[in-house]
């Protein structure tokens, strides 16, 4: 199970894992004035320790505010979707 700190920096940087492939579907962006809401999911793909080919689903919620002529990360969900 990955934890929040680890999580967070995989927001942040955005760079998969070695043999990994990242990639998004189902995204939606709804803007109500200096906030926004993005939802979307992001699919894991890869292959574990053992050869065996993975993908995992995760359900994920973005709330940005635009501060200064900026758009912050408020908060973000991310809920792995169960085969």
């Amino acid at each position: 199970m990955i934890g929040e700190k680890q999580l967070i920096e995989e927001v942040k940087t955005n760079v998969p894992d070695a043999g990994q492939t990242i990639s998004y579907d189902a995204a939606t962006a709804h803007v109500y004035g200096n906030a926004a809401v993005v939802n979307y999911i992001l699919i894991v793909k890869g292959r574990d320790k053992e050869g065996k080919d993975y993908a995992n689903r995760y359900r994920n919620t973005v709330v940005w505010v635009k501060q200064q002529g900026h758009w912050r990360m408020a908060a973000i969900h991310v809920s792995r979707i169960r085969p």
